[in-house]
């Protein structure tokens, strides 16, 4: 009676597709992206959470209003509950599974170039007064080395002019993960695009493993 009411084997799937998603999409990010491993982990399990939830509440949502409209239940919302929390589903909803996997490759990409563009604002917002501190901090640093290095008026004025805004664009660079002066990346649009491709492939890659262990137990049942 449990096992019908909480649907722990289509939990249990969901967990281990957002661990297999973060794997291969933080590997993607740290290639193309030119991330160190943990912003990689960072950006894959937040976009991935995101994009999961938002997944399920408009999953509902589609469904609630579907019903409220027609009154009813129809079948495909039957075959699809079925498919989803039980594991069965028919033939004949075949063809709408594959249509519906389709749709939900690129609305799971606009939604993790979405969730990747906003998480990167609000970590540069949060890190903003840290760095004007830490530039602070080594603009006197560096005015204690000027005065104590023996040279003329001329070149001291001219030293603060050449070296802070290249040591600020490095250090500004490293610390958000971006590529230094000279330094070319592939576009952030391809890398998320990739990363969705490889991380729908690997899940697919589990399923099409997961139905042919369960065929060959059921040719071998007699």
């Amino acid at each position: 009676m449990f096992p019908s009411v909480l649907p722990l084997r289509a939990i249990a799937f969901q967990i281990l597709f957002l661990l297999v998603a973060i794997a291969v999409e933080a590997s993607v990010f740290h290639r193309l992206l030119k991330t160190d491993p943990k912003q990689s982990i960072l950006y894959a399990s937040s976009i991935n959470l995101f994009c999961t939830v938002l997944g399920w509440i408009v999953f509902f949502l589609i469904f609630n209003a579907e019903e409220v409209s027609s009154g009813s239940t129809s079948q495909f919302e039957i075959d699809m509950m079925n498919f989803i929390f039980f594991d069965r589903w028919s033939r004949q909803t075949a063809t709408s599974l594959i249509l519906i996997c389709f749709v939900t490759f690129f609305a799971s990409f606009g939604a993790k170039e979405l969730g990747l563009i906003s998480l990167q604002w609000l970590l540069k917002a949060g890190i903003k007064q840290e760095e004007k501190k830490e530039e602070k901090k080594e603009e006197k640093k560096e005015e204690k080395k000027e005065t104590e290095e023996e040279s003329t008026e001329d070149l001291t004025e001219q030293k603060p002019s050449l070296r802070t805004p290249v040591i600020r664009v490095l250090r500004r660079s490293s610390r958000l993960g971006q590529p230094q002066v000279g330094e070319k990346t592939p576009s952030q649009l391809r890398a998320v695009l990739f990363a969705n491709a490889w991380s729908y492939s690997a899940i697919l890659a589990i399923l099409l493993l997961r139905f042919a262990v369960q065929a060959s137990y059921s040719s071998i049942e007699p």
